[in-house]
């Protein structure tokens, strides 16, 4: 134990005293009576049940923090829609290392740059003439490929944007087209393209992805922009 001086006092059993069913722990004989201190201890938790993983196939984040001090909207900023502010390394769009802010990122299907002061987009399409029971996006399953009749365009549908609409990434380099068919894979539903957006800059090849977890160590997922790309933001 460090007391509030910063002195260290040896701790051993004479001086610790269970009580309430060994949930609370009191310790006695020690050469302060009173004052705040800092327990270094190691536990053993018995009875351990063990938690079950839920995987989500697709979430988002939006990285709109700056460091650049002139940033912000209007005025005399740099008009380029980011919040300056003092945000920890790792959160700012500037940074070299950007964190995902959770750990077990399995896979990162793109990452976008704004091209106005709007949140990024990723690639979306609207559709109609849906065949599938309610007859929207509802009827579709997050994760799963869906190809162009066509244009023979690939995508993962990534985010339900609306009863109609989608987002996905490309997952070839072909563009699905207005008025083909497009059918996905594991819902079986067909339907029709009525728009195509191509969303914001991807700017995934600027980045290498990592998992966090070395070793032993189990850490926050992230990405890291390349050496040889210039951070023009």
């Amino acid at each position: 134990m460090i007391d509030g001086s910063g002195n260290t006092i040896a701790i051993d059993s004479s001086k610790l005293a269970l009580t309430n069913a060994s949930a609370t722990a009191q310790f006695v004989g020690l050469s302060l009576a009173s004052g705040t201190g800092k327990l270094i201890a190691t536990l053993r938790k018995s009875n351990l049940v063990s938690k079950t993983k839920i995987k989500k196939v697709s979430e988002n984040v939006v990285i709109s923090k700056s460091s650049d001090s002139s940033s912000g909207t209007g005025g005399d900023t740099l008009n380029d829609g980011l919040s300056f502010g003092n945000f920890p390394f790792g959160t700012r769009v500037q940074d070299d290392i950007i964190s995902l802010n959770v750990p077990d990122v399995v896979k990162i299907f793109g990452i976008f740059e704004s091209n106005d002061l709007n949140d990024p987009d990723s690639p979306s399409i609207n559709m109609g003439s849906m065949d599938g029971p309610n007859s929207n996006t509802n009827d579709l399953i997050i994760g799963e490929r869906f190809v162009g009749e066509s244009s023979g365009a690939v995508g993962v549908y990534l985010t339900r944007n609306s009863d109609i609409g989608v987002g996905f990434v490309y997952l070839n380099d072909s563009v699905f087209e207005v008025n083909e068919i497009v059918k996905f894979k594991d819902s079986n539903v067909t339907g029709t393209v009525t728009i195509v957006n191509t969303g914001s800059s991807n700017v995934t090849q600027n980045f290498t992805f990592q998992t966090g977890q070395l070793g032993s160590f189990y850490g926050i997922s992230n990405i890291s922009r390349k050496s040889e790309v210039e951070n023009t933001i």
